[in-house]
């Protein structure tokens, strides 16, 4: 069942899914309105799940679902991937590529390949105010304030 995101407790789960490119406002909008139909009828083990979405920064999906309401089962998130992996399909984005790491800094959204970047790091060719996403936050308050993160301090630093 589909709640409001900022519904949604400090400790709801979260899934943080990244496009390998800017998405538009069209397709934000279009996103938005077949993930609210998923996630209304979004369940584990038939039971619906207490759950919601956000697009956010132009590149990134994020389905959250309250645990304390019901749990999400592997069951359900496995629906939950290959529903964002329709959605790809339909727009030529990938969501799923975990290699694709996006940067912040002075404003400006730059993506990278881990590998890229990496080596980046290590000729320090990236300015030390760089901000990257840690997409492997788990919980709402977590994307709240751990979700952008130095990229001096992540597991990328050399």
């Amino acid at each position: 069942m589909y709640i409001p995101f900022e519904q949604l407790p400090s400790n709801a789960k979260v899934w943080i899914y990244q496009s390998d490119r800017k998405l538009s406002e069209t397709e934000q909008r279009d996103l938005a309105d077949q993930l609210t139909v998923f996630i209304d009828e979004w369940t584990s083990h038939s039971t619906l799940l207490k759950a919601s979405f956000a697009i956010m920064h132009d590149f990134f999906i994020i389905l959250a679902v309250d645990n304390a309401y019901t749990m999400a089962s592997g069951c359900s998130i496995d629906k939950s991937i290959q529903f964002l992996k329709s959605l790809g399909k339909k727009i030529n984005v990938d969501f799923l590529n975990r290699l694709n790491i996006l940067t912040l800094h002075k404003g400006e959204f730059l993506m990278y390949d881990y590998h890229s970047l990496k080596e980046k790091l290590k000729n320090k060719n990236i300015e030390p105010a760089t901000k990257i996403f840690n997409n492997l936050v788990e919980s709402k308050s977590d994307l709240d304030s751990n979700w952008l993160i130095d990229v001096e301090g992540s597991w990328l630093k050399p």
